[in-house]
């Protein structure tokens, strides 16, 4: 599974292959929330953000989207068990899952709230670059610092996972002064570590355009 996924989901020319499905259907969400903003409506973005995470890697996988519409009732189709089985296979491999890209962008719209002349910025940025073409393209995120600035501090301070893959020591180690008996099976705190980095850290642990400078 790990040598198939490599090869025929993630290699550099199949990814750049999926970018129309991409540029689709990051151009569906957007409709979406436009069209709720137009009607005064509230959006459950958690919902929103899952959903298109789980459409990407249905569409790149199986070539079918793991949720269609139909006379605005939501409806799964008929692969939904084999696409969610492989989909846990998915998530075992890599903790770059559904979930965990909606998680992502949920806590970097979460810290923008939190920090309105980030958010100002980044607005400016983004209206900057796309400036009045129809659609967001792939070709703009380069052009995108600060944006890419704000992704790289929000993965920081909210990792996808707060450990690592648990290691097993094949032999008995001293580190840093502790001592690690052979065959101990040792925790990374990720999320402490990325919090704790000297000189990175403000009053409140937030500087979102830190990465940016």
């Amino acid at each position: 599974m790990n040598k198939m996924s490599v090869l025929r989901l993630l290699s550099v020319k199949r990814v750049q292959s999926f970018r129309y499905i991409r540029e689709e259907e990051v151009a569906l969400l957007i409709e979406k929330i436009s069209h709720a903003c137009q009607l005064c409506n509230s959006i459950n973005l958690s919902e929103l953000l899952t959903i298109i995470s789980g459409n990407l890697i249905s569409r790149a996988a199986f070539s079918s989207k793991f949720e269609e519409e139909d006379d605005n009732s939501r409806r799964i189709g008929p692969l939904t068990r084999v696409v969610m089985s492989l989909l846990g296979i998915i998530l075992d491999m890599f903790i770059g899952g559904s979930d965990m890209k909606a998680i992502t962008v949920e806590w970097s719209m979460t810290e923008l709230i939190r920090n309105p002349k980030v958010m100002r910025k980044a607005q400016e940025e983004v209206r900057r670059v796309v400036g009045k073409k129809f659609k967001f393209e792939e070709d703009d995120i380069p052009q995108m610092a600060y944006l890419k600035a704000v992704t790289k501090e929000t993965l920081r301070l909210h990792p996808p996972a707060p450990f690592l893959i648990p290691r097993e020591s094949t032999r008995a180690i001293n580190a840093n002064g502790y001592h690690i008996p052979a065959k101990t099976r040792v925790f990374i705190d990720v999320w402490a570590i990325q919090r704790a980095v000297e000189g990175q850290r403000t009053q409140n642990g937030r500087r979102l355009e830190r990465k940016a400078h």
